[in-house]
């Protein structure tokens, strides 16, 4: 009877190192399992950050579009404006010129 309850002892015992064994197994997977679901969210995480990051640049370069065509048709009017008045000016510059070598009268 000794024996028997020693064999069921020994017969328990081993079912525990199994036990703990499959258990230490186990927690191993998880733990890969866990990194490498880690590794993929990060990675997932990454290229939404940047293609959030890309459609932002791009919105805000469309938006700026407007602005700086306005920006441009402004600074064109301007020169225009420029461009006019200096032609203006120059023509006057040109008979005042005139008047002074050639005399108001006509006469030189």
């Amino acid at each position: 009877m000794a024996l028997e309850i020693m064999k069921n002892i020994i017969e328990a015992e081993r079912q525990a190192d199994e036990i703990r064994q499959n258990a230490q197994k186990e927690a191993e997977s998880i733990k890969s399992q866990a990194e490498t679901k880690s590794f993929e969210i990060l990675s997932q995480v990454k290229r939404n950050a940047k293609a959030e990051e890309k459609s932002l640049i791009e919105k805000a370069i469309e938006g700026t579009k407007d602005n700086v065509s306005q920006i441009l048709k402004e600074a064109d009017e301007k020169c225009n404006e420029i461009k006019y008045s200096a032609e203006l000016k120059m023509a006057q510059a040109v008979e005042a010129v005139a008047r002074k070598v050639v005399g108001e009268d006509g006469n030189s």
